[in-house]
């Protein structure tokens, strides 16, 4: 089994609902993935079973050649893979009586074990990596929706995760704000360099095929395309993803041909 993350024949149901239905997949260090699909489709399910936030109604799971779910049970303590998975979350969860940095060097203290000075100059480097530095003393209800995203992921970056899951963090952003987030995931990967495996819940189908190595595409609980990001949209054959490349390739035309005007 090599690095990064494995999966296989991962299921869920909720209330009689097979929400995953058999999804395998793997994502090494230096890779990103990007999955895809309509709402419901089962990509953040996907995310948060493989984080064990969420138990599984069956399949297997490795991190770094160290399986961890077997036949659906949790074969390790959770806490060991919580700590080596990062995900940031499409809705917050800064805690709001605390500073940005606070925030950022909770984590690194008490689960890594990190002494608070280190763990702060840490956090600070990080922040001014991320170009959020001037942020430092802010609390999240003083920031706009970019900037906390930008700084959940700057947290989940200082846990020194294998994996890094990213579920949809540009949702109800301005345009903006997508941009400076897409940025600093950029930078995040730049800074974690070929050690870090990424896993990216988007709609932004330009971003994906830009960003990522490889792009899945979920369709009521299945992977039904999954191809290199560069061939993406020419290759893909099934049904579900033509029509979403289709739409996507429509609203980019339309908006590109709007703005030259």
């Amino acid at each position: 089994m090599t690095g990064g993350i494995v999966w296989t024949n991962l299921a869920k149901c909720f209330d009689g609902t097979d929400v995953l239905r058999g999804v395998s997949g793997s994502v090494k260090p230096g890779e990103t993935l990007a999955l895809m699909g309509r709402s419901g489709s089962g990509k953040s399910t996907l995310l948060r079973c493989l984080a064990l936030l969420e138990p599984t109604s069956g399949g297997s799971a490795w991190l770094d050649g160290e399986q961890y779910l077997d036949d659906g049970e949790v074969i390790v303590d959770p806490v060991t893979i919580r700590r080596r998975i990062s995900l940031v979350f499409q809705h917050l969860n800064l805690f709001p009586t605390m500073s940005v940095l606070q925030n950022c060097i909770l984590g690194p203290v008490r689960a890594l074990g990190i002494e608070k000075s280190k763990a702060r100059a840490q956090a600070g480097d990080m922040l001014e990596a991320l170009s959020l530095a001037p942020l430092m003393d802010r609390y999240p209800a003083t920031l706009s929706g970019g900037e906390a995203q930008r700084v959940a992921i700057a947290r989940a970056l200082l846990m020194r995760p294998a994996v890094l899951l990213l579920d949809e963090v540009t949702s109800a952003l301005d345009p903006e704000s997508v941009y400076s987030v897409l940025e600093t995931i950029q930078s995040a990967r730049e800074i974690a360099g070929n050690r870090l495996s990424i896993i990216l819940v988007t709609h932004l189908l330009r971003f994906a095929e830009s960003f990522a190595t490889h792009i899945g595409f979920l369709d009521q609980g299945v992977i039904v395309d999954l191809l290199p990001a560069e061939s993406f949209s020419a290759e893909a054959r099934s049904v579900p993803t033509r029509k979403f490349v289709a739409r996507e390739q429509a609203g980019w035309k339309s908006a590109v041909h709007t703005s030259g005007r």
